[in-house]
């Protein structure tokens, strides 16, 4: 939950400057005390395994399984449907790679609707990959920051990203573009989302116009400090700065413009 505009508007900036801290500061221990009271009173059944409710929340701001299912099985459902309209269907590739994976939520659906695929995820969050090796059936491993990663060249032929590039810098997107290219096999896929248009509104005009003039932003944030890495933040990109960017190490195949809600997918190929 963002500081309320109302609010902002209406202190001074020197008061404002106090008041942002404390307010994400009870936002953070809130979050963590709604997670606690899930996890021990409000037990998860049914037929899907659910990762503990803190991993939930790291993955898309929301302590909800319900959520949790749900939009696992549409971004999974995405990736298929953008895979397919570009040529490239998911059950053409042999060994595919869930970069940025997190606890599992798309590689939850993935691994049960394509059995004959070869699956990997790899995050930085060790304590969701720990939850993944126990509940998904794919081989798992922890990642640094920063490349590489631990597998070899020319690995996989298909590589894709789901809210992760819409969480790095540009250095960071140009380092991770590089290490992608690195283990992608030649003809290989890789799929990215990025935060388009679609979900600019939030932003302030200012923000916006250096958007249309720039075609990134990368707008930080301390609201879950000490909940997500320091270095994650959001990033948002226009159509042509998105294509243009990737181009450098990749050959665009298809953009398609809310392929993922209010997030676009990017097609690319090694």
């Amino acid at each position: 939950m963002a500081f309320p505009t109302g609010v902002a508007k209406s202190l001074p900036e020197w008061l404002l400057r106090r008041a942002k801290p404390a307010y994400y500061a009870g936002y953070r221990c809130a979050i963590r005390a709604r997670c606690w009271i899930s996890d021990q009173w409000l037990p998860v059944s049914g037929s899907e395994p659910v990762p503990p409710a803190m991993l939930r929340f790291r993955v898309g701001e929301s302590i909800s399984v319900q959520d949790f299912l749900h939009i696992g099985r549409a971004t999974a459902m995405a990736i298929r449907q953008a895979l397919s309209m570009a040529g490239r269907p998911l059950e053409a590739a042999g060994a595919i790679l869930d970069f940025g994976c997190g606890c599992g939520r798309t590689l939850l659906w993935l691994t049960q609707w394509f059995p004959e695929q070869t699956f990997y995820g790899t995050d930085v969050d060790a304590c969701a990959v720990q939850w993944c090796k126990r509940h998904i059936g794919a081989h798992f491993s922890v990642n640094s920051p920063e490349p590489p990663l631990s597998y070899p060249e020319c690995s996989f032929d298909l590589v894709y990203a789901v809210s992760v590039f819409t969480h790095l810098s540009e250095q960071d997107q140009c380092k991770w573009l590089h290490e992608l290219r690195r283990i992608l096999k030649p003809g290989g896929v890789l799929l990215l989302s990025v935060h388009g248009p679609s979900s600019w509104s939030r932003l302030s005009q200012e923000e916006r116009d250096i958007l249309r003039r720039q075609g990134f932003l990368f707008k930080r944030s301390s609201k879950l400090r000490g909940i997500v890495p320091e270095w994650y933040h959001t990033a948002f990109h226009s159509r042509d700065y998105a294509l243009q960017s990737f181009s450098r190490y990749f050959k665009p195949i298809s953009f398609m413009e809310n392929g993922l809600g209010f997030q676009d997918l990017v097609v690319l190929e090694r």
